[in-house]
Formats: structure tokens, C-alpha cells, sequence
């Protein structure tokens, strides 16, 4: 899953979102961001 993929890619640069933006494009970026609520919340 896209979302999944990204998050480890979000993790692994440290939480950097500008450097993460230059990878993924802004529907990723957005389904990220809800993958990451979620699994805050859980």
C-alpha cells in the first residue's frame, strides 16, 4: 500500500515532510498523513 510505503519513507528521513514532498506527489502525501492519524489513534 502506497500509504504504508510512505510512512516508512516519512520515518526513516526523521519526520521531514519537505524532503518526503520531493519523492511522493500530494495524493500520497495526503494518504500518509491519514495512515499516520490512525495509527497515532490505535
Amino acid at each position: 500500500h502506497l500509504a504504508r510505503k510512505y510512512t516508512l519513507n516519512y520515518h526513516r528521513s526523521g519526520g521531514n515532510l519537505e524532503k518526503i514532498q520531493d519523492l511522493w506527489d500530494v495524493s500520497n502525501l495526503i494518504l500518509a498523513q491519514q495512515d499516520l492519524t490512525c495509527m497515532i489513534s490505535s
